[in-house]
């Protein structure tokens, strides 16, 4: 359906997204390289980050064969992570609770939804003593360790805790906490509710891609053009957030910031001008004067 010509620049686009977010990733280091942070601390922070920075890199890898709606649900993940890391690292006063909360109290609670779902599995099946189903029962925890979970965590407190790290949680956090880095960041609610519909399969998600095919030629790939150039777009400005973020947490020398961020804007600026305005070529097709 879509011209050689477009499959080309689709490939070209992101695989320079790619190489470009590889020569950036190491700008990253000064932060995951902190001599304050302890073992653990360090450990959690490198897991997000790599986390991040492999899905960013997925999402391209998608785009690259044109598969852009797909591409939108992993930069959901990408989102959400991105999320994270700026919650954990908004302030020194919090950072330690936060951690507490993300790498102990999510991880215990998980513990208790995982047996859940695993003894439903091997309850459904026929022969669950079978040597198959020994990594489902690795699963299950221990009545004891059941008991201690749930002393800890009640249904109310793991209700709130799984509050406060969702999407929509996170958003609360940051926006209403009055930093003015997050200034502006309920925006994000209007591309992570298009890409759930995706993610869900639900009669917005399972339309979309279907209405788009069924344009005319010209305006197909105008918005094929535009979608893409937003999928690149949004990785590299999770990236440059979860830099400042970073580097404000770990008051990075003030010259050596801006000179990052210099860096950053001016790659990220020239690989922008190779697209040229494709947002305003799309609307000038979908919205004429």
């Amino acid at each position: 359906m879509y011209t050689e010509v477009l499959i080309n620049i689709q490939k070209e686009w992101s695989e320079k997204a790619i190489l470009l977010m590889r020569e950036l990733l190491p700008l990253m280091v000064p932060v995951s390289a902190f001599s304050e942070f302890n073992q653990r601390e360090r450990q959690v922070l490198g897991e997000l980050l790599s986390a991040t920075a492999r899905s960013t890199e997925s999402a391209f890898l998608l785009s690259a064969y044109g598969q852009l709606w797909d591409a939108d649900v992993i930069m959901r993940s990408v989102c959400e992570g991105t999320l994270k890391v700026l919650y954990i690292l908004q302030s020194r006063e919090c950072f330690r609770r936060r951690i507490e909360e993300f790498d102990t109290d999510l991880f215990e609670i998980s513990l208790l939804k995982n047996d859940s779902k695993a003894q439903e599995l091997l309850n459904a099946v026929t022969n669950p003593d079978d040597r198959e189903w020994k990594p489902i029962k690795d699963l299950l925890i221990s009545p004891d360790k059941r008991a201690e979970v749930n002393q800890r965590y009640d249904r109310k407190t793991r209700q709130e805790v799984e509050r406060r790290w969702g999407f929509t949680g996170l958003i609360a956090g940051l926006t209403n906490s009055g930093d003015p880095l997050f200034k502006g960041f309920t925006a994000l609610l209007h591309e992570y509710s298009n890409a759930s519909h995706i993610h869900h399969a639900d009669c917005i998600g399972i339309g979309m891609p279907m209405e788009r095919d069924l344009r005319g030629a010209d305006e197909r790939d105008a918005i094929h053009l535009a979608h893409l150039s937003r999928i690149i777009s949004n990785g590299f400005v999770y990236f440059k957030f979860r830099v400042m973020t970073g580097y404000r947490f770990i008051s990075h020398p003030s010259a050596d910031a801006i000179k990052a961020m210099e860096l950053f804007e001016t790659k990220f600026s020239a690989l922008e001008n190779e697209y040229g305005d494709v947002y305003k070529s799309w609307m000038d097709i979908q919205y004429p004067n």
